[in-house]
């Protein structure tokens, strides 16, 4: 009898000790070019959080490239936390000093046909219990779906 009431508190603990899964990367919300701000390009990326606790973004390495031509790398301001089983957008900006190969990037580059690619890693954990998860997006944005380009 005994052994019964004690089966379910040890699967409890079991579970609350697994380590963290990775984060789940799903889309490319919104792509944001502000050529006279400090943090010219804004990238959002969607990731869903599968764990039961919450997470924190911990590092990102991840590099964009536009018409197969590199951009930059994308850089977390802060440090990011994920609630528990929720889905979040995670802000990323290329800082002004990695713009060498672009200058004159504007608005109006977004306005004809265009590929983007963002490859790399993000990492997400809890303390020292860390999960890498890829990064491997590629599209190709159409002048008529500019509600994706803000």
């Amino acid at each position: 009898m005994k052994l019964r009431r004690l089966i379910p508190i040890i699967c409890l603990c079991a579970a609350s000790c697994a380590p963290p899964r990775g984060l789940v990367f799903q889309d490319v919300d919104s792509i944001r070019v502000n050529p006279k701000k400090t943090s010219p390009i804004q990238v959002n990326l969607r990731f869903y959080n599968p764990n039961f606790h919450f997470v924190n973004i911990q590092a990102v390495a991840a590099y964009v490239y536009i018409n197969n031509r590199y951009l930059g790398r994308l850089c977390l301001n802060q440090c990011f936390p994920i609630k528990r089983r929720a889905t979040v957008i995670v802000p990323l900006t290329i800082p002004p000093d990695m713009r060498l190969e672009f200058p004159d990037l504007h608005e109006s580059d977004f306005d004809s046909t265009f590929s983007i690619r963002i490859d790399g890693t993000i990492t997400a954990g809890k303390k020292r219990a860390c999960m890498s998860t890829d990064i491997d997006y590629e599209t190709i944005k159409h002048p008529q779906a500019k509600n994706k380009l803000k």
